[in-house]
């Protein structure tokens, strides 16, 4: 298995130094990874390539790295043009940003990412649907995000069952989502 590893960094390796932006936003993921030794200034460069190519996942991790070190302008940019060519993470991340600012944006990247799947995006916009008072969209979206396995979700779901909020209550199904959010965390 480790062998595959090697060839498989060994490939994105070539592919990366070809400029392709796949393989740059693959090998920094790779050489980002909890046991490597790689220095971050070389995988935020291999992200920062991808970036300039205008490769949506490549501008999203180079948003969140200018993001940590301060660079709120450069990194909403960028977190902003990743979100425009549908990366649900920076939809995700920009609708969290705006959500104390501008709801409605929020509201509608936080939609385009549940589109696409977005766990988290389904549990905020869940927040968001509750708050305006549309607790049967927020139990929806709680559910279908706890089904997908967000453990945010399972215990937010869990209360909305137990009080009945948006639906019947029903305090087994809220006991059994609480035991499975307590494994998860596990």
């Amino acid at each position: 298995a480790s062998g595959n590893a090697e060839l498989a960094k060994s490939w994105l390796e070539s592919a990366a130094q070809l400029g392709y932006a796949d393989a740059e936003v693959d090998l920094g993921d790779l050489l980002s990874g909890h046991r490597s030794a790689t220095p971050v200034a070389e995988v935020v460069k291999l992200y920062e390539d991808a970036a300039l190519q205008g490769h949506p996942a490549g501008q999203h991790r180079v948003a969140l790295a200018r993001l940590a070190a301060g660079d709120i302008a450069g990194g909403d940019e960028l977190l902003r043009a990743s979100a425009e060519q549908g990366w649900a993470d920076a939809q995700f991340e920009m609708g969290r940003r705006m959500q104390a600012n501008d709801v409605e944006e929020a509201v509608r990247l936080f939609d385009l990412a549940v589109k696409q799947g977005h766990q988290g995006a389904m549990n905020q916009l869940a927040k968001l649907k509750a708050a305006a008072g549309d607790n049967v969209a927020a139990r929806a979206l709680l559910e279908q995000a706890a089904h997908k396995g967000h453990v945010t979700a399972m215990g937010n779901f869990a209360i909305f069952l137990e009080q009945g909020v948006g639906g019947p209550a029903d305090a087994a199904s809220a006991s059994e989502w609480r035991r499975k959010a307590a494994d998860a965390r596990r």
